[in-house]
């Protein structure tokens, strides 16, 4: 087996994580802004979901292809 076997499979797989992320970057904002505009109160959960949401947009962009 050669290196390339998977070449196939990077530009499907490439768009659906680019869809995942933009379905869970708009699900991630309506809860963001329902628990900071409309509720008026946020946890500590909402800062946590924050920092880990950044963390894998880091380490996504920071991988190594």
């Amino acid at each position: 087996m050669s290196a390339n076997d998977d070449a196939g499979l990077r530009k499907p797989l490439t768009i659906a994580t680019w869809v995942e992320f933009g379905i869970a970057m708009l699900l991630f904002y309506a809860r963001w802004y329902s628990a900071w505009r409309i509720i008026h109160r946020t946890a500590a959960d909402i800062y946590l979901a924050t920092a880990t949401f950044v963390r894998a947009v880091v380490s996504f962009y920071t991988h190594k292809r």
